[in-house]
């Protein structure tokens, strides 16, 4: 007679103590990728209805050659990755929300009309929270400089 052996998975108790509760959330992100995807999506959603902002890395840009590498006899000259005119208080680079996404930053909105290198910006499958925001001139772009603001991704509407 052959007897069959169950296999029980032993379930690791939680060891909660000594952590607060923000510190209990990130290990179960941590330990848990497929919750990690979930908390991802669920707070792309609730930035994109405006429940929710997060801090990002902002800089700026402007279409001299030193940020853009394009020229002024260049056809592209502030021409950007969607095809439309790069506007100062309008245009925002990030690759990882499709065009006309909007931004709230600093209480302007912006538009996500742009993209920048994969290396500083991220993709899709990598999101990294740096935006760049068009400005005229280098002088107003340096004065820019790099920030930290909350930015709360707004409902994506189609633009005119």
């Amino acid at each position: 007679m052959q007897t069959t052996r169950k296999s029980f998975k032993r379930k690791r108790p939680m060891v909660t103590e000594g952590r607060s509760s923000e510190t209990e959330a990130v290990y179960s992100l941590h330990c848990n990728p497929s919750l990690l995807a979930f908390s991802f999506i669920a707070l792309i959603f609730m930035c994109q209805i405006g429940l929710a902002s997060e801090t990002f890395k902002v800089t700026a840009y402007c279409p001299c050659f030193l940020c853009t590498g394009k020229t002024t006899s260049n056809p592209a000259y502030q021409i950007t990755a969607s095809g439309k005119k790069a506007k100062a208080n309008h245009t925002a680079a990030l690759n990882w929300l499709p065009f006309g996404s909007k931004l709230l930053i600093n209480g302007k909105t912006y538009v996500v009309e742009d993209r920048g290198s994969q290396k500083y910006f991220g993709t899709k499958n990598n999101p990294i929270k740096h935006i760049d925001l068009f400005f005229n001139t280098h002088q107003e772009a340096r004065a820019f400089g790099v920030r930290y603001l909350p930015v709360t991704m707004l409902k994506k509407e189609k633009l005119p």
